[in-house]
C-alpha cells in the first residue's frame, strides 16, 4: 500500500495510489482544499486523479473540505461508516467526551460544524473489501470508539490508517508527533480500547494518524499496556 501524508494545519489526510489514480483519506477542516490541491500538484496530480474520499470519521477536521471538493469534482465517491454518516449529512459533528483538561481548551477554537454532503458509499459492516476492488491490498475495519463509526485502513504490507484511534505527540502531533498517545476526546472508553487492541493484533508495524504521528507498533504496545495499569 503506497501512502503519502498531507500535511494539514489541524490534521493530516492520506494519499494512497491505485492503478485507477488516488483515493483521498479525510479531507481536514472547512478551507484545506487549497493546501490538499497543492500537494497533488506536487506529485503532478489533481482532484481529477481521485477516484474516492474515504473518511475515517465524521469530524469537522477530517470531512470539513468534501463538500468544497464536490462542487467541482462530482466524480469522486465519498465513503463513511454507517454510525457516522449522519454527521457528514448535518455539517456538525457529535458531542464527545474530554480524555484531559486540555481537552477542554481546545474546544475554544474547534468549530464543529462543517458544510454537510452526501456520502455515496456507506458502510454498514465491521468488514469492506472495497480497495481489494480497486486492486489495494488493504482492507477497511470498523475501529469505534473516537466516534463510533471511526474505521481504519488495514494494508497486507503493515501500514495502517487509523483515523483519531490513536493520536502523536501532543499540540496536536506538533511536538513529540511519534509518541503514542490518547486523542483528545473520546466517545466511548471501552470500545477505543477493544478498537486498538485490534489494530495491534493486525501485524501493521506503522499506524498513520489523524494528528501527528507516524506511530510505530512497538512504541504503541509499550504505551499501551502502561496506559492500561494507570
Amino acid at each position: 500500500m503506497q501512502v503519502q501524508r498531507i500535511t494539514l494545519p489541524f490534521a493530516n489526510s492520506y494519499l494512497v495510489s491505485h492503478k485507477q489514480g488516488y483515493v483521498l483519506v479525510d479531507t481536514g477542516k472547512p478551507g484545506d482544499k487549497p493546501l490538499i490541491a497543492q500537494a497533488l500538484d506536487e506529485i503532478e496530480a489533481s482532484f481529477d486523479d481521485i477516484t474516492h474520499i474515504i473518511h475515517t470519521h465524521g469530524h469537522s477536521d477530517h470531512c470539513g473540505s468534501t463538500a468544497e471538493i464536490l462542487k467541482l469534482h462530482p466524480h469522486i465517491k465519498t465513503v463513511i461508516h454507517a454510525a457516522d454518516e449522519h454527521m457528514c449529512a448535518t455539517g456538525v459533528s457529535d458531542p464527545v467526551q474530554n480524555t484531559r483538561l486540555f481537552s477542554r481548551l481546545l474546544r475554544l477554537v474547534i468549530n464543529p460544524s462543517f458544510p454537510p454532503f452526501k456520502n455515496d458509499i456507506i458502510i454498514k459492516s465491521n468488514h469492506s473489501d472495497l480497495l481489494r476492488k480497486l486492486g489495494i491490498a488493504a482492507d477497511i475495519i470498523h475501529t469505534p470508539g473516537h466516534t463510533p463509526g471511526s474505521i481504519s485502513i488495514v494494508g497486507d504490507d503493515g501500514q495502517a490508517i487509523i483515523g483519531d484511534v490513536l493520536m502523536g505527540g501532543i499540540l496536536g502531533g506538533k511536538l513529540l508527533p511519534s509518541r503514542p498517545q490518547y486523542h483528545y476526546y473520546v466517545t466511548n472508553s471501552s470500545e477505543l480500547q477493544s478498537s486498538i487492541r485490534t489494530l495491534l493484533s493486525t501485524g501493521s508495524h506503522t499506524f498513520y494518524v489523524g494528528h501527528g504521528g507516524p506511530l510505530q507498533h512497538r512504541m504503541v504496545t509499550k504505551w499501551f499496556e502502561k496506559s492500561a495499569t494507570e
